[in-house]
């Protein structure tokens, strides 16, 4: 049972499309690559912003958290 019913008042059955279950290994194999790179170079020292395309922060509900005025920054020294 749900603490309250979500905002469209109904559940989907994900279950429903598993027309591409044969992508989720390679899926999940490309998350842990990208997690391992990202966790290595902030051990390294480095923090910088990286993303692939603006396209990529479409759905992003924390954009004040990304630091994208110091990519701006990263972008303009590299620049030079």
């Amino acid at each position: 049972m749900y603490g309250q019913d979500p905002i469209d008042a109904e559940l989907k059955d994900c279950s429903l499309s598993k027309k591409d279950e044969e992508q989720w290994p390679n899926l999940i194999n490309s998350w842990r690559e990208e997690i391992y790179k990202l966790a290595s170079d902030y051990l390294s020292g480095d923090a910088s912003v990286t993303y692939e395309k603006e396209s990529d922060l479409k759905y992003c509900a924390v954009k004040p958290l990304l630091r994208l005025a110091e990519r701006q920054f990263q972008l303009e020294k590299s620049g030079e």
